[in-house]
Order: C-alpha cells, then sequence, then structure tokens
C-alpha cells in the first residue's frame, strides 16, 4: 500500500501538461489537467515505487476541484520523466542572509508576505 505522507510543500508542473487523478493510479479516472509552471501545493506519496502529489486542499480549492486528487509526479515509467517538481527550496530563501537574485521566486515570496511595495520596486527592476 502507499507508504506514510510526506509534509505539505511546494511544487511546480515541468512537463507541458500533466493530468490530475481522481486516484493513485494512471488508469484512475482524470479530474483535470494542469500546464507547464503551475504551481502545486501537497503531500509526496509513494504508491508502487511511483511518487505521486496529494493535493493540498488550498490547491485543490484554487483550481476548483471538489475531493481528494492526485498527481503522478515522475512519469519515467510511462517514458515522460519528471512531471511535477519539488521547489520548496526557493520559498525558504527569505531564512537566507542575502538574495542570491531577485527574479521570480524573490517576485512570488513578496506577493505571498503581502509586501506590495517590494513587488512593485521588483516588478519595476524587471520592466527596465
Amino acid at each position: 500500500g502507499p507508504s506514510g505522507l510526506g509534509e505539505l510543500q511546494h511544487y511546480q508542473v515541468v512537463h507541458p501538461r500533466v493530468v490530475i487523478r481522481r486516484d493513485l493510479s494512471t488508469s484512475s479516472a482524470p479530474v483535470y489537467i494542469v500546464e507547464a509552471g503551475t504551481a502545486l501545493e501537497g503531500r509526496r506519496i509513494v504508491v508502487a515505487n511511483e511518487p505521486w502529489l496529494a493535493l493540498a486542499p488550498q490547491t485543490l480549492k484554487q483550481l476548483g476541484i471538489q475531493r481528494p486528487a492526485y498527481v503522478l509526479m515522475d512519469g519515467s515509467s510511462l517514458g515522460f520523466g519528471i512531471l511535477v517538481k519539488n521547489v520548496e527550496e526557493s520559498f525558504r530563501f527569505q531564512a537566507q542572509p542575502r538574495i542570491a537574485s531577485l527574479g521570480e521566486t524573490c517576485l512570488i515570496a513578496a506577493i505571498r508576505q503581502g509586501n506590495a511595495r517590494l513587488a512593485e520596486k521588483l516588478l519595476a527592476g524587471r520592466a527596465d
């Protein structure tokens, strides 16, 4: 059976299109399709040696999905490679003493923290 749920972390879709499914199986009914770049929050769960992402309630709500749903994280068994990758590290940069680059991670964090002025500054810097 499935091994224990991991902690809630941030992930990003890296394959052009990834299917969100009703159950922990690739033959399970699709409930939604997400495109590359989509941010997902969830807990990693391993079933039959395959890593799945059990989507967090917040993510399900954002996508308008009414019930638990799952995403295969690594499609190697289907010939697809990595479908969803963990981006938790980029959400923790606030804890670091210096900011490596004023890229999108900073912008996302500023917006998440409700720091509108910083977000505007970062956007202005990117627009130049």
